[in-house]
């Protein structure tokens, strides 16, 4: 898993979401109201891509700066809430190669949600749903 013990359980975990995809809102059905779904923490092979919320601002960047279409919000989940979930860790992956705006000063910032490989299918599925009820919505 390789989770950094140097990135604090208080950080903040930030993940860009496409309002326009109907596979990453659910309507909660005691509130009414649309929140973000499990879709919104599907796992790429090596990990779940996030930006790390303190190093952005170290380089004099906000929430907003990982955005890359208008289409799109922040979601932020405390790096505690990914650790309470047995298998699952953070670890820094700055300037990853061949993605859009590969050199943008955000990328510096740029970490992974690890883990997910060494879990079975259901129990993803349920790390999933439940990364989900704890983000929010980071007002950019």
């Amino acid at each position: 898993m390789l989770d950094d013990a140097n990135i604090l359980s208080e950080e903040i975990l930030l993940r860009r979401v496409n309002t326009k995809n109907p596979n990453m809102w659910k309507v909660d059905f005691v509130t009414g109201k649309k929140r973000v779904s499990s879709a919104a923490f599907a796992y790429q092979n090596d990990g779940v891509s996030v930006y790390r919320e303190k190093v952005l601002r170290n380089f004099n960047l906000v929430p907003k700066d990982i955005l890359l279409k208008p289409t799109e919000v922040v979601l932020g989940i405390q790096v505690e809430n990914v650790r309470s979930c047995t298998c699952l860790g953070v670890r820094d992956d700055p300037w990853p190669q061949g993605i859009q705006d590969e050199y943008h000063l955000r990328n510096a910032a740029h970490a992974l949600i690890v883990g997910w490989n060494e879990i079975s299918t259901s129990a993803r599925k349920k790390y999933q749903r439940y990364l989900a009820t704890k983000a929010c919505i980071i007002n950019t």
